[in-house]
């Protein structure tokens, strides 16, 4: 005999599942279960855009905490040296 041999007739009637994920209604059924609701890509745009804002706000009072910083220590180094 040539060629592949025919798979039991078992595994030939077995159901099909399905090729994408079916997502079942549990969270209509239990509404206090945790979860995050799909938020529209306009949504996520605008929260990411804050994000960012929100960082650049953080960056900017860094980089004048780290001048503020580098002007005291030549202050102080500066005073050294006059003496």
């Amino acid at each position: 005999m040539t060629g592949r041999p025919h798979p039991p007739a078992a595994r030939r009637d077995t159901v099909r599942r399905p090729a994408h994920h079916v997502r079942d209604d549990l969270f209509a059924i239990f509404p206090d279960l945790p979860w995050h609701p799909h938020t529209a890509s306009s949504s996520q745009q605008e929260r990411v855009a804050r994000h960012v804002a929100e960082a650049h706000a953080r960056v900017e009072e860094n980089i004048r905490h780290q001048q503020q910083a580098t002007e005291r220590v030549r202050a102080v180094i500066a005073r050294r040296r006059l003496r």
